[in-house]
């Protein structure tokens, strides 16, 4: 069964109800199939068969929705992007994915003409914004769905057929496409149906999450649409349009990433009021404070539910309980009842709980491998276990508790360093807004902690106050050597820290640089 079958059961079911919502843009679910009706069968005019890819690199709007369902219908295999990817990663990942359709916005075009030659397979370029006339293998998105018919059936593929490719975000090498099949996106489906308790059809659910990520292609464009629920969509995030939104639009869910709790937690004049719509709060992409957790609940009476998962997997994999009083603060969740999850150590033996190494898990609708990279799917699925690169520990109840990626720790005098339990040493200190904890080199230990820090408007904290907290709180070998105060740190668009980049930045002599969560992708 084509994945594509359920928007189009729920079109003919509920046609009328509300689908998308993006500034003047109302699609009902009608509305909306029959526009992905229309781009199906113009890329079909443009020679997209099943099997092809369609790469998608566009920001947030009603043409990553299209696109992703469109391609989805013929059988083609979608290729969500990252919109603030460009030149050598974007040509490597077009190069990889031998992408046919490379649907995208004029910026990105400008800046991909010199490379557009050194990526053969691509034969069309669909611009969602054209400047002046186009021609020569480009295309006006608008124009190209403009005078087709708006009938169109998903094509009929077996569950073990390709569906999506979700690329890594490449801060740790070359970026990687997870590949995910029909069968385990139908998996997704279920599983929402069957945990009511996080969506219901009469949900509004707000998302400023770039649809390109893992986490809204599960939790938006899977779970959200092929649930009938009612999507409002922004582009980027501004904290007080988002407060307005729930208010006004009387929104019920929000899945979100940590940032925008901290943002939020910052506005002057807002509480409970602003928030009486919203019945869930969820968070992933990297872990919640817990004085955001405390600060979110006091102005909002909502606890926020927080998830685990990672690109491979495509979905949580562990979260929070339902009832508050089941809740383990300091971890990232239980594991989810369908998931098998298992921590090896350095010589991939199984670790008892409480101790610490890779986290490992199997489920029905993992990615099957990385697009034509046999050697790194060797790497990361090994036996049917797929080796997440994530460091933590399981406590006897099934909760996890994360420490840092793999590639993020530090060796300091030997002795293994996770950056995340220094940061949440940090944020116990109310004054810290945002910490990053990175390893620099030093001749003496091999590597030193140190720390980034944002703090809250109009408090001050000195460094030697946060190395003395981190003295207090963590083994000697764990403390910071060195604190940083900043205004920004690099993120990716979810909100993860990029770690890497920050690194890099601070070696070349620079100030950390940020990005807006919801710039491009």
């Amino acid at each position: 069964m084509n994945i594509a079958h359920i928007l189009e059961e729920i079109a003919h079911r509920l046609p009328e109800k509300r689908a998308l919502i993006f500034r003047e843009e109302i699609y009902s679910y009608r509305t909306l199939n029959e526009q992905i009706n229309k781009l199906a069968n113009a890329l079909k005019g443009l020679g997209v068969e099943k099997g092809d890819r369609v790469a998608i690199l566009v920001p947030n709007s009603s043409v990553p929705v299209l696109s992703f369902y469109a391609g989805l219908k013929i059988g083609a295999i979608p290729i969500c992007l990252n919109p603030m990817v460009k030149g050598q990663e974007l040509k490597t990942i077009l190069a990889n994915a031998k992408a046919k359709i490379f649907i995208t916005h004029n910026d990105c075009f400008e800046s991909f003409k010199q490379e557009r030659d050194e990526v053969p397979f691509l034969q069309e370029i669909v611009l969602t914004n054209p400047s002046g006339d186009v021609k020569g293998g480009v295309r006006s998105f608008r124009k190209l769905i403009e005078k087709v018919s708006a009938q169109f059936s998903a094509i009929e593929v077996k569950p073990e057929d390709p569906a999506v490719i979700v690329y890594t975000s490449g801060t740790t090498g070359r970026p990687k496409g997870a590949v995910f099949t029909h069968g385990g996106l139908l998996r997704r489906v279920r599983m929402v149906r069957f945990a009511s308790e996080e969506l219901n059809p009469e949900d509004r659910l707000l998302t400023v999450a770039p649809l390109s990520s893992s986490m809204a292609i599960s939790g938006v464009m899977i779970s959200a649409f092929l649930n009938g629920i009612t999507v409002y969509l922004h582009e980027r995030f501004d904290p007080e349009e988002y407060v307005r939104t729930i208010r006004e639009e009387k929104i019920t869910v929000i899945k979100t990433v940590p940032t925008v709790y901290f943002l939020i937690n910052g506005l002057p004049r807002i509480g409970k009021k602003d928030f009486q719509s919203l019945r869930f709060a969820g968070s992933s992409g990297a872990f919640l404070p817990l004085e955001v957790r405390r600060r979110f609940a006091e102005i909002s009476g909502i606890e926020i539910t927080q998830y685990y998962g990672c690109t491979e997997a495509g979905r949580p994999l562990a979260g929070d309980p339902p009832r508050n009083n089941e809740r383990r603060l300091a971890s990232v969740g239980q594991v989810l009842p369908d998931v098998e999850m298992k921590i090896l150590g350095p010589d991939a033996q199984q670790m008892s709980p409480g101790e610490v190494g890779e986290v490992c898990v199997c489920f029905p609708g993992q990615m099957v491998g990385y697009w034509d990279l046999p050697e790194e799917t060797k790497e990361t699925l090994k036996e049917g276990w797929l080796h997440t690169g994530d460091i933590g520990k399981l406590d006897s109840d099934g909760f996890l508790y994360l420490l840092d990626r793999k590639a993020d720790r530090m060796i300091v005098g030997g002795y293994n360093v996770y950056p995340t339990e220094i940061e949440n040493v940090l944020h116990q200190d109310s004054r810290v807004m945002e910490a990053a904890v990175i390893g620099i080199p030093d001749e003496r230990l091999g590597e030193m902690p140190m720390a980034f820090v944002i703090l809250r408007k109009g408090l001050r904290v000195t460094e030697e106050e946060l190395i003395n907290l981190t003295r207090e709180k963590l083994a000697k070998y764990k403390a910071l050597r060195k604190v940083q105060f900043v205004e920004n740190i690099p993120k990716n668009p979810i909100g993860k820290v990029l770690k890497k980049a920050l690194k890099e930045q601070y070696l070349a002599g620079e100030r950390p640089v940020g990005s807006d969560i919801s710039e491009g992708d």
